[in-house]
């Protein structure tokens, strides 16, 4: 009996080892394209407080090159959950005299901040009243959800520096 291989089956195993290598390139390749793609949408969400001369404002700012739809919301203060912008004036300022005549709010849930955008979410003008608010302003505690166009979803906190990968955990208490 004759172990000898044949040319032909040379040249089948030789066939079998190159679409193999092939195979393994096209993978490569179409992960390298998925990874370019994201990086194309990627939307990088920051929270802000902005003073001017005429009053301050809390604002959002999508700093990504991506649209950044803004999944869900919560706002704390100490713990506790505020469900508007209202709640929180009545919470850091109980028996305040802001009325919608000045203050000036904006929704964030369920929309997309575009690549670029810098969205008002509240904002007051300066009275003697208001000062003391907006240093407490500053105490608030958020998380905000937001994903890109290919559901890559990152959760922005005021306890970390950086947003982080991944869905959030909490409802969306807060209406803005």
């Amino acid at each position: 009996m004759s172990t000898r291989i044949s040319f032909a089956q040379w040249g089948s195993a030789l066939a079998i080892l190159i679409s193999t290598m092939a195979l393994v390139v096209s993978i490569y390749e179409a992960n390298l394209l998925k990874e370019q793609q994201r990086s194309m949408v990627w939307p990088y969400v920051s929270i802000t407080m902005q003073y001017h001369s005429e009053g301050f404002r809390v604002q959002a700012e999508n700093d990504g090159i991506g649209p950044a739809l803004i999944h869900s919301i919560e706002l704390r203060h100490r713990g506790q959950p505020l469900t508007s912008w209202f709640d929180v004036l009545d919470h850091l300022q109980p028996g305040h005299q802001i009325g919608y005549d000045i203050m000036q709010s904006n929704t964030l849930s369920g929309t997309v901040l575009k690549a670029g955008e810098v969205k008002t979410l509240m904002g007051l003008p300066w009275r003697e009243d208001i000062r003391p608010l907006a240093e407490q302003v500053n105490q608030l505690d958020y998380r905000i959800c937001y994903c890109s166009v290919l559901d890559d979803c990152w959760v922005l906190s005021s306890e970390d520096e950086m947003p982080r990968p991944g869905k959030a955990d909490f409802e969306t208490p807060f209406e803005d």
